[in-house]
């Protein structure tokens, strides 16, 4: 009786995936996929609140070494909670993937390339014609001088860590709860990755309309850099974010309508790219 109604051979799960994957989840599956993913983004930033504080006691005041440590334990801690999972991801098949660079990937980060450098002379074109006046250098000084640690931590550290604890875990995590994840994954991925933001309020000097506004553009970043992922993999994705932060960290910190110009036409761009991947992949 158990045999006529489930087989249980490998032919018989490839040929009913299809019939699953096409099967829409209840709304309680999908709420507690959604928290699920929530609980991701909770771990990430207490496990950076905790090291911070934990940091600053024993006296390592420097930011480097704080983003260095805090990046090291996301990612081992991120490899273990899996692991007890039973879900197959280890350091090892992290650094595979990384070594496992997909040619297909080139023509992707080259338009991505060309276009973010596109956006970066339209906004010291701005600047130059007096158009925007925000400040251009700025965001890379302290005190008068270029903040290394700051640019190192903005363009590795926080992008590396990023895109392991939020994405490729949160990816995973959808994953391990339903047979039909492209259903869901890019858009909660997205969500959360815009709502996790929400932090920068009072724990940052950035204004509240500006952490809403990066809270916005953070959920359109998260959704098609969740398509690079499924579709080309973790270390070009890993480039996309580092090359988006390094057109980021030269825009006004402050919500303008300039501001606003510059996000739409890098979401445009990351939109367009992510649709071709959706075509060419057919996720």
């Amino acid at each position: 009786m158990i045999n006529t109604s489930i087989d249980n051979t490998p032919n018989s799960i490839i040929i009913s995936n299809p019939i699953n994957n096409n099967k829409p989840l209840p709304y309680y599956q999908i709420s507690k996929l959604f928290i699920m993913c929530g609980i991701v983004c909770l771990e990430f930033f207490f496990i950076h609140v905790i090291l911070a504080i934990l940091m600053k006691g024993f006296g390592f005041h420097g930011y480097f070494f704080q983003s260095l440590i805090c990046s090291l334990i996301v990612i081992n801690l991120m490899y273990y909670r899996y692991s007890m999972n039973k879900n197959i991801i280890t350091l090892n098949t992290f650094i595979q993937e990384i070594l496992k660079f997909n040619k297909n990937s080139f023509p992707t980060l080259i338009i991505a390339l060309l276009g973010l450098i596109c956006i970066l002379f339209l906004r010291i074109f701005l600047y130059y014609c007096h158009i925007d006046t925000s400040d251009l250098f700025t965001n890379f000084y302290t005190d008068g001088q270029l903040d290394i640690p700051i640019i190192i931590d903005t363009l590795f550290f926080s992008v590396i860590t990023e895109e392991i604890a939020l994405r490729r875990s949160m990816l995973n995590t959808i994953k391990i709860y339903t047979q039909n994840p492209k259903n869901y994954l890019f858009i909660i991925s997205g969500v959360w990755f815009g709502l996790i933001h929400f932090i920068n309020i009072g724990t940052s000097s950035f204004t509240v309309p500006y952490v809403f506004f990066q809270m916005s553009y953070g959920m359109i970043i998260g959704y098609t850099f969740s398509i690079f992922t499924e579709s080309l993999g973790i270390f070009p994705t890993i480039l996309l974010h580092s090359m988006n932060n390094a057109l980021a960290i030269i825009n006004p910190f402050v919500f303008s309508p300039f501001l606003l110009l510059y996000a739409t036409l890098s979401a445009l761009l990351f939109i367009y790219l992510s649709h071709k991947l959706l075509i060419t992949h057919s996720l």
